[in-house]
């Protein structure tokens, strides 16, 4: 039937499912398994942003491949957003202080591994490749996405003493940096402890100067993603802090200036 009308095995199941048709099935839960068959969309971007940074790939013997989302229960909303997008029908499964989203499909594993996210990523993710299959117009909601997963924002009551950084093993360093001076934004690189689990170095990609902070921040808005909300209001907290120049600095103006320069580039 799928050969017939030129669509997919899955999504025909899907249908039938949804139907209540009789017949063999052994599928109960669905999404969109050629979500990631061509990276066209921010939220897709995004979406590969946070499999990278909070998820992980993986298959067993004689099983399909799947991949899998686990974060704090309370963020739980922002699982159900991803839901949304690969219109998918799993249920999300809480464990203790956690919440978990994992779709079993060979289809995405096989395309994801395609994009160059693999198994045991931390170690031996190219993420160089995986930033040549996403559109350069999307590698910010990539960022984004990754940001969310396992980057971190402190907002203090002067803008210059509050912290925007991403969590990422020092061999993406350089790749982080090339994206983010494409868009004029600088950052520097801080060894971090809390890591010494991993065998290989790892720290934080730290975003300095109130300029940077303001246009990469106003950056993650553009396309207008989904996002984690707990995030996404601190990040507008200190965006309003700068632009409203609350603390009365010259650097709160030159940020506004930056970013409509930066903006305006972006429109040509």
């Amino acid at each position: 039937m799928a050969q017939e009308i030129g669509c997919s095995k899955e999504y025909v199941k899907k249908i039938w499912h949804e139907n209540n048709f009789k017949g063999k099935t052994n599928r109960s839960y669905y999404s969109n398994f050629n979500y990631f068959n061509e990276i066209n969309s921010p939220n897709k971007a995004y979406l590969l942003g946070v499999i990278c940074s909070d998820g992980c790939i993986y298959k067993r013997d004689n099983h399909e491949g799947m991949w899998q989302i686990s974060i704090d229960k309370n963020d739980y909303l922002w699982l159900e957003d991803i839901k949304k997008i690969i219109e998918s029908n799993n249920p999300l499964s809480f464990n203790n202080s956690t919440v978990t989203l994992s779709i079993v499909s060979q289809k995405m594993y096989n395309d994801l591994n395609n994009i160059g996210i693999i198994p045991k990523k931390t170690y031996t993710m190219d993420i160089e490749k995986v930033f040549d299959a996403i559109p350069q117009e999307y590698h910010i909601d990539f960022i984004h996405g990754y940001f969310d997963g396992d980057g971190s924002i402190t907002v203090k009551r002067i803008p210059s003493k509050s912290k925007v950084q991403i969590a990422l093993p020092e061999r993406h360093l350089a790749i982080f940096q090339k994206i983010l001076l494409n868009y004029h934004i600088e950052s520097s690189w801080t060894e971090d402890n809390r890591f010494e689990k991993y065998t290989i170095p790892f720290g934080n990609l730290v975003i300095n100067g109130a300029s940077n902070k303001y246009c990469l921040l106003k950056l993650f808005d553009l396309h207008n993603t989904i996002s984690l909300t707990r995030k996404t209001e601190l990040c507008h907290q200190l965006c309003e802090q700068i632009q409203s120049n609350i603390t009365n600095r010259s650097e709160n103006k030159t940020a506004v200036i930056k970013w409509e320069e930066l903006l305006e580039s972006l429109r040509r």
